[in-house]
C-alpha cells in the first residue's frame, strides 16, 4: 500500500461517503490543475516563485511533489502521476467491496507500523499539502496536462456485465438495417425467395438495389450516430443505452481520434491476420477479467469504461 487514499483526498475515513468522496476528489483534481496551470506557465511560475521566495511554504511544488528547480517535463509528469493517484483513490474508495478490503489492509499496515516505529515526525509529507492552502493568487491559464485535462472524470468503473451488454446492443443495432430491409421487402412481396428465383434480370436488379439502398442508408445513419456519440461523450449506441462511457485511464476525456485510431483500428487490423486474428479477439475479451477491467483495445488506447452517475 503506497498511499493513504484518505490523506491523499484530504478526508477522514469516518466522513467518507459517496458524496463527500466525490467532492474531495474533484477538489483535489482542481488543486492539481491549478498548480499545474501556474507552474507550467513560465510567467505565472516566475510570479509565484517571487511571491514564495524565502518561504518554507511551497504549496504548488509540494502538491505535485516537486522541487523549485523542476523542469517543465518533470512538472507535467508529476501532475499526471498525482492525477492517476487521485483517480485510483476514487475508484477504490467509491466501490464498497474495494473500500472494505482497503480499510482492512490500511488497519493492518497501521498496526504494523505502530508496532515497529519510533515516534514519528509531524512534518507534512511531500505531495500532501493541505487542500485549503492551494489557492491561486493569480488567474491561472487554462493549461492542461494533455488535450482533455478539462474533462477529467471521477465516475466508478463500469461493470463487466454492462460492458458485455453494451457490446451486444451495438451488435444488435447493426442487424437492424438488415432486418428492416427484409421486413419492407417482404411486405412488398419481394422477399419471397421462390418468387425471386423466378424473376427476370431487371426485376432481380430492382430487388437487389432496394435491399442495398435500405441497408446502406441504415448503416450510414448508424455510423453517423455512433461517431457523434463517441465524439460528444465517448459512447456508442450500446454504451449510451446503458449509461457508460469511454475515458482515458487517468479520467480525462477521450478524443474521437484516439478511440478510432488506437482503440478500434489496431484490433481490427490484428484480427484479420490468419490464425493470429482468432487469438487476438479471444485475448481482447478475456483481458476484461483483470483488475483494471481493461480489454486489450483499452490497454492499447490507454482507456477505461466508466459508469455515468
Amino acid at each position: 500500500m503506497k498511499k493513504n487514499y484518505y490523506q491523499l483526498l484530504g478526508i477522514s475515513a469516518t466522513a467518507a461517503n459517496k458524496t463527500t468522496l466525490k467532492q474531495a476528489t474533484q477538489k483535489r483534481l482542481q488543486a492539481i490543475k491549478t498548480a499545474y496551470g501556474v507552474l507550467s506557465n513560465p510567467e505565472q511560475r516566475q510570479l509565484y516563485d517571487e511571491q514564495k521566495a524565502g518561504q518554507v511554504d511551497n504549496t504548488y511544488y509540494d502538491l505535485l511533489g516537486l522541487s523549485r528547480d523542476a523542469l517543465p517535463e518533470e512538472i507535467k509528469q508529476a501532475a499526471q502521476t498525482q492525477l492517476s493517484a487521485v483517480r485510483n483513490a476514487w475508484h477504490v474508495l467509491s466501490d464498497d467491496d474495494k473500500r472494505t478490503a482497503y480499510d482492512q489492509e490500511l488497519q493492518l499496515k497501521t498496526a504494523q507500523a505502530k508496532a515497529h516505529s519510533t515516534p514519528a515526525a509531524t512534518n507534512k509529507p511531500t505531495g500532501t499539502a493541505d487542500m485549503t492552502e492551494v489557492q491561486n493568487p493569480y488567474q491561472a491559464p487554462d493549461a492542461a496536462v494533455d488535450d482533455d485535462w478539462e474533462e477529467t472524470d471521477v465516475s466508478p468503473m463500469a461493470t463487466r456485465g454492462k460492458r458485455l451488454g453494451a457490446a451486444l446492443l451495438d451488435t444488435l443495432t447493426y442487424m437492424v438495417p438488415l432486418l428492416l430491409a427484409f421486413i419492407i421487402l417482404y411486405i412488398t412481396g419481394n422477399a419471397d425467395m421462390n418468387t425471386l428465383e423466378n424473376l427476370d434480370g431487371e426485376d432481380k436488379e430492382v430487388f437487389v438495389n432496394i435491399a442495398i439502398a435500405i441497408v446502406g442508408v441504415g448503416y450510414l445513419l448508424l455510423i453517423i450516430i455512433n461517431l457523434r456519440l463517441l465524439y460528444l461523450n465517448g459512447q456508442s449506441i450500446g454504451k449510451y443505452m446503458l449509461n457508460i462511457k469511454i475515458v482515458r485511464s487517468n479520467g480525462n476525456r477521450c478524443g474521437l481520434g484516439r478511440i478510432i485510431g488506437l482503440r478500434i483500428i489496431p484490433i481490427i487490423l490484428l484480427s484479420i491476420i490468419p490464425v493470429m486474428g482468432d487469438f487476438v479477439n479471444l485475448i481482447d475479451v478475456l483481458f476484461i477479467f483483470q483488475a483494471s477491467r481493461q480489454c486489450l483495445h483499452d490497454m492499447i488506447a490507454d482507456t477505461i469504461v466508466v459508469q455515468i452517475s
